[in-house]
């Protein structure tokens, strides 16, 4: 399958808009200007390095935090929302709060989080309201400061709303 960038048969109106609504005058992290970068093709996938997520940081992470849904846990009690395992705790999946796509810098303790099942099919991409996936992000903030920290580490800012729409368009 080829790949076509976003800006191959769009009208120059329609790339200005994008420009002017995505680049111009806009205070981008380096990480928001390589995933535009990637977005237009500016540089291909293969030209990357190669690069899978790393199980073990997962994994410790899931034995050793609490069974409990970081986005809807002031509303729902987990095992409402999930299933005991065979090892005897509720099954969460565990979440990358910035969607880390092909960015190693992302794939570290403190950009996860464990939800539950249902708030974990919400925050995938279009799966869910904006207002809704915005509030999950929020409370996700909320529970875990360490995501919070993170996200405004990544793109420099210490503003709550911004981050959690450079979080919601992160969104995979």
């Amino acid at each position: 399958m080829v790949f076509t960038p976003y800006w191959v048969n769009k009208s120059i109106e329609e790339r200005i808009a994008h420009y002017l609504h995505t680049i111009y005058d806009k205070h981008l992290s380096p990480y928001e200007i390589e995933k535009i970068r990637k977005d237009l093709a500016f540089e291909k996938e293969n030209d990357r390095e190669s690069f899978s997520r790393d199980g073990q940081i997962v994994k410790i992470f899931k034995y050793s935090s609490d069974d409990i849904c970081a986005a809807c846990n002031a509303y729902y009690d987990i095992k409402d929302r999930s299933f005991l395992t065979k090892m005897g705790r509720y099954y969460t999946e565990i979440h990358h709060c910035i969607s880390v796509g092909s960015d190693k810098q992302l794939d570290v303790l403190e950009n996860l989080t464990k939800l539950c099942p249902v708030c974990h099919r919400a925050l995938k991409k279009g799966a869910s309201s904006e207002s809704y996936q915005k509030q999950l992000i929020n409370n996700i903030f909320t529970n875990n400061p360490q995501n919070l920290e993170f996200a405004s580490i990544i793109f420099a800012s210490d503003d709550r709303g911004f981050l959690i729409d450079k979080v919601y368009q992160s969104l995979l």
